[in-house]
This record gives structure tokens, sequence and C-alpha cells, in this order.
């Protein structure tokens, strides 16, 4: 089976009902009936929200890139920190883009722009500052990924400009390894309100890290839907690295610590990488 996700996305009991229903379909975690829980379980976590916001207030800029911004939670907790200048999100999801327009369909400051660097990168829009929230760089799984979201980073920002990331501290992995092999179960509500159950797991292994999830229907939409996402883990000083090649140094960094899933109370570096003046 070919998919975006490559390879034995799917794993254990999701790669099971996959061969018993082989019709049955498997889609991003961010689209469709994936995203109604994730839209739920993402807008209220701040985690990593006070420490970019530290960092912002460092460089004072007047425009910021929000990349990967889906709904619109680090531009929403922006603008309630004080930030007064403009914003635009990007993002390669269709839900996200529906969520992100209407909340944001009365403020001026905040815009989207729909697209995945890979294909449509940026064009004419130079920013202040670009911000990547939650670990979004572990969605880049290989160095070559990274060095194309690096290029597109000095591309999209001024002479002066800043970036901040979210990565992972240096001997993360070892924690990962734990973790391989969890599962539960969550309830939420889906876009008609009904009330549901999410199966979620992960399976980690030399950094590849694949997390499946399941929503069971009756009916026509028997026996229900799959969902993916994989990730590549990045440790801080790895990042760092890639950056320096790409002509981003440190300028500072802040801690903070995830608390969601099963990484609850791991450490972060909130990376603020500055473009190297010549």
């Amino acid at each position: 089976m070919s998919n975006p996700w490559g390879e034995d996305a799917l794993f254990g009991p999701f790669r099971y009902i996959m061969r018993k229903f082989p019709n049955t379909p498997l889609i991003s975690f961010f689209e469709d009936d994936f995203y109604a829980y994730h839209k739920c379980g993402a807008w209220p976590q701040r985690w990593d929200v006070p420490a970019i916001t530290t960092l912002v207030r460092m460089v004072h800029p007047d425009t910021i890139i929000d990349l990967g911004c889906g709904e619109g939670r680090i531009t929403w907790n922006l603008f309630e920190s004080g930030f007064t200048g403009t914003i635009l999100g990007v993002d390669n999801s269709v839900s996200a883009r529906t969520a992100f327009q209407e909340r944001f369909h009365d403020e001026e400051r905040a815009r989207f722009h729909s697209g995945d660097l890979r294909t449509s990168p940026l064009h004419g829009t130079k920013a202040d500052l670009l911000v990547m929230g939650d670990a979004t760089i572990n969605s880049f799984r290989t160095q070559e990924e990274v060095r194309m979201l690096l290029r597109y980073i000095t591309s999209s920002l001024t002479p002066q400009g800043h970036a901040i990331m979210v990565v992972y501290q240096d001997g993360i992995l070892e924690r990962f390894e734990k973790l391989s092999g969890a599962m539960d179960v969550v309830e939420f509500e889906d876009a008609e309100g009904i009330r549901r159950l999410l199966w979620r797991g992960v399976h980690y292994q030399d950094r590849d890290f694949r997390q499946n999830y399941f929503i069971e229907y009756q009916g026509h939409r028997f026996p229900g839907v799959l969902g993916v996402h994989r990730e590549r883990i990045w440790e801080s000083g790895e990042i760092i690295a890639l950056a320096k090649e790409a002509g981003l140094s440190l300028k500072a960094s802040e801690l903070t610590r995830v608390d969601q899933g099963g990484a609850q109370g791991w450490p972060c570096d909130v990376l603020l990488l500055q473009m190297d003046r010549e």
C-alpha cells in the first residue's frame, strides 16, 4: 500500500484493521474526522506559549509567519499577549485553513496562506520573524527536508530576521524508546457534536516515530477511518548545526516542557535563530 507516510505506516492492531478491511480510509491526523479531535485537544495547549512569547518580545517584530499554524493557536496567543503587528499563518491542511479563517474572520491582522513549502513556497513575502510551535520540526523526516525548510525560512525573512523553533532537548531519544508500544482510548466530540471514541497508539524505532489512530463508525461507514502521523525525532544540537549551515545562528533559547500525550514533562528547547549578518 502506497501512501505519503512511507512504507509500514501502520503497525499492530491498526495494520490488522487495514488488512481485514482494505477499503478503510487512511488519512492524515490533521484532516477530516481526526481534525475534530485534534482541534479540540490542540487549542487549549499553552506549554510552548510562554517561551515563544518571551523570545518574540526580545526581537520586537512587526510581521510574523506562523508556519504550520493549524487553526492559529500560536497566532491567537501572540495577539492575546499584546502583539500588535500582522501574522501570516501557513499550513497545508484544508481543515486548518477553514478553522483559521473562521476564527480570525474579523481580524485584519491575521491572514492564511494555504500550501506546502515543498511545492508552493512563498513568493515576495518577507517577515521579521518566523515561528514554528509544538515541535513541528519533527514533521520534516530527513536532513534534506530540514535543509529545504531552512532555505524556506531564510528566503522568507528580512535581512535582520529571526526564527523560533521548538525542538526536543539532546538526550531525549531514550524516553521515546520507553514510550514505544503505548496505546490508549480517548473520548471526543466530532464536528456534529456526536461523542466518539478514538483509539491511538505509538511506535518508535531509530528516530522513526509513528502515531496511528482509529475512529469506529457504524452503518455505511463501517468499519471506520484510520489516521496516521509520522515524524522523525530531532534533537536541539542537530537543528542548531543544520541552521548554522543555512546561515542562521543561535541567539537565545528558553526551556519549556511538553504537557500532552505521553510526553508530559519532557524538556524542549525553544530556539531563537538569527539571520547571519554578512
